[in-house]
């Protein structure tokens, strides 16, 4: 999609979207509730947990290549 929108920092954004199993979409659910309680009043999206989710994996793939959490796990399948 070309639709973009800025977000602080004037970063640019662009709407994504993926299917998910459902329990982890539960969990996702679970563990933005459980972020939000932690942050008390502070704005804690979903969008934000995924992005920071993926991040944390290509890192670790660009870092560790075929020892990456992400390629064991779908090496496995």
């Amino acid at each position: 999609m070309d639709e973009k929108k800025a977000s602080k920092g004037n970063t640019p954004r662009e709407k994504a979207t993926f299917s998910l199993d459902v329990a982890v979409k539960e969990r996702l659910e679970d563990g933005w509730l459980e972020l939000r309680r932690m942050f008390k009043g502070q704005c804690i999206c979903k969008s934000t947990i995924v992005e920071e989710a993926i991040k944390m994996v290509l890192e670790d793939l660009e870092k560790n290549k075929k020892n990456s959490k992400i390629y064991k796990m779908l090496s496995k399948e």
